[in-house]
């Protein structure tokens, strides 16, 4: 039976084949409405598409409607406005629900005013730990946040950062959700190095687009001093972003020899693929300056790896520190390498505890059903004004 009285339309920064962390997880927040038979129809910005093109498909039985964005944001907001209305019109819609705060949040929250309908914000990361700060972005998201029907935040980080920037006190944690039957510990760790081309070193981990957000210069610096022990390398599960690229090739070029210990994989689309690659690394580190919740750190853990991650963002939400993980303040990233020589001094068993007691965290606390049940009490929060919070 559909649920009408939820019928959505998803307002996205950015969805699949797109990359990255807001992509993966708008694509498991459209597939749970889905099978809670909420009818959903997907509207994004597409980088990929010429200014100004529209296309319509089919995605998994779901409707994606896709703008190419104008080099000005007003331009491109006006278009998706006009696209938006006519996606009202045309369909059930009784939800708009902005998945990332500026500026789909901000879509979602004025054209629902304006139509007569219910919103939702998902604030994410950057969108609020850039926006606060940047004067093209601070107003939408103010304006934002003070009007949505209902506000979601991937960490308890940000739900203070939302709560003082609205003065609300009706913000919902939300935290990301993976799934660990795709990502789990995997046997025979020697195979899956011969296959992957990896010896017997300490296979050290960064998995994602590396760029400066992500802790670059500390991890850079790090392996500078780490080079000169033998048997440790970097796996990088990924690339470097574009933007990035020329500082990183300087590094290598200014600090010769360190490039033999790096191995850059390029980006990978294939989550068994992507699952082989974490069961072969000793430790997974994620030292972001900022950060929502990282889904590499949260895959790592249901691998059952050990995980060094900055305190910031979602990873505090995460990790118990010497628990099932470990953190490090974003103050003292520069003792990065120290932090990393002293989990490789532990003992095998010591790290596999560790590695256990990090998959039966996420299994425990980051599993899809808390995630559904936390977004069914902000989705009957926009529609009833309901505050009533998940345990």
């Amino acid at each position: 039976m559909k649920h009408h009285r939820m019928s959505t339309l998803f307002i996205t920064e950015s969805y699949p084949p797109a990359r990255g962390g807001v992509s993966r997880s708008s694509r498991r927040i459209v597939e749970a409405l889905t099978l809670k038979a909420i009818p959903v129809v997907v509207f994004t910005i597409d980088r990929s598409l010429s200014a100004g093109m529209t296309t319509r498909q089919e995605m998994d039985g779901v409707s994606v409607v896709r703008l190419g964005p104008f080099p000005d944001d007003d331009m491109t907001l006006q278009l998706a406005g006009n696209i938006i209305t006519e996606l009202v019109h045309t369909h059930p819609v009784e939800i708009l629900h902005g998945f990332y705060a500026s500026y789909p949040g901000y879509l979602a929250a004025f054209y629902a005013r304006m139509l007569g309908k219910k919103s939702i914000v998902n604030a994410r990361g950057n969108d609020v730990d850039r926006g606060m700060f940047h004067g093209r972005y601070a107003h939408f998201l103010q304006w934002t946040l003070s009007n949505a029907d209902a506000i979601s935040c991937v960490t308890s980080e940000l739900v203070r950062k939302c709560t003082v920037l609205s003065g609300r006190k009706d913000i919902f944690f939300t935290p990301n959700s993976v799934d660990a039957e795709t990502f789990r510990i995997m046997p025979d760790r020697i195979s899956l190095r011969r296959k992957h081309f990896l010896g017997s070193d300490f296979i050290v981990t960064f998995s994602g687009e590396l760029r400066m957000k992500k802790g670059m210069t500390f991890i850079l610096d790090a392996f500078n001093e780490l080079s000169r022990t033998e048997g440790v390398k970097l796996l990088l599960i990924g690339s470097v972003r574009k933007s990035d690229l020329p500082l990183f090739e300087r590094y290598l070029k200014n600090h010769g020899g360190i490039e033999q210990d790096i191995i850059i994989t390029g980006h990978i689309d294939n989550d068994e693929t992507l699952c082989e690659y974490y069961n072969t690394s000793d430790l997974v580190i994620s030292p972001s300056l900022w950060e929502g919740m990282p889904n590499s750190v949260l895959e790592a853990m249901a691998c059952g790896r050990v995980v060094l991650s900055s305190d910031a963002g979602g990873a505090a939400d995460i990790i118990t520190h010497g628990v099932d993980g470990y953190l490090i303040r974003r103050g003292e990233l520069h003792y990065l390498k120290d932090a990393i020589e002293k989990i490789k001094n532990r003992t095998q068993a010591e790290r596999d505890k560790t590695g256990e007691c990090a998959r039966d965290r996420v299994l425990s606390h980051f599993n899809s059903e808390r995630e559904n049940a936390r977004l069914m009490l902000v989705y009957e929060s926009a529609l009833t004004g309901s505050l009533r919070q998940p345990s």
